[in-house]
């Protein structure tokens, strides 16, 4: 088999199971129990105000994102655990597909984070969001917390029935 090919196809199976990775830890940020510090961690990012998350002067990243610090700390170990933490672990297993999983990662936090992308509600088009954890789909989790827990695409959302449609 071609070299490109099965660094393709490894890629494509690391990029599944980081957004697993990402879902499932999404979740358990969503479970309350008094010894889940993520918990508490995250819930301070749904006691945010959504017109504060989707306001356009959050639509260009912060100077500080591209060090990986984030609005506050909370949100920065949420990200780092939920969703770097994943990504280096797979670079750590398999380097050659890691490096473009971090490569991702990096330039997709330094877009969705704030309204660009993950919040931004003129983001609803049923043929995006369907595929893509974005605008309306991430929003609506924000409406109803047991829902979209997809950080970047929503495939896991399907598979485990916690996929919601956005309706306006």
């Amino acid at each position: 088999m071609n070299k490109d090919i099965f660094l393709f196809i490894r890629f494509c199976f690391w990029f599944l199971m980081w957004t697993l990775a990402e879902y499932l830890l999404h979740r358990l940020m969503h479970y309350n129990h008094s010894l889940n510090i993520f918990f508490k961690i995250h819930r301070h990012h749904h006691n945010i105000s959504l017109s504060i998350l989707t306001s356009k002067k959050n639509m260009i990243p912060k100077f500080s994102y591209f060090i990986f610090w984030f609005e506050n700390l909370n949100e920065t170990i949420e990200i780092l655990f939920g969703e770097t933490f994943p990504a280096v672990l797979i670079y750590l297993i398999d380097p050659d597909s890691g490096k473009y999983i971090l490569i991702f990662h990096y330039i997709y936090e330094l877009l969705a984070t704030d309204s660009l992308l993950e919040h931004n509600p003129d983001i609803k088009s049923q043929n995006i969001i369907k595929y893509f954890a974005v605008g309306q789909f991430h929003l609506q989790h924000h409406r109803q917390t047991n829902k979209n827990y997809g950080f970047t695409i929503t495939l896991w959302d399907h598979v485990f029935g916690t996929y919601t449609d956005y309706h306006d």
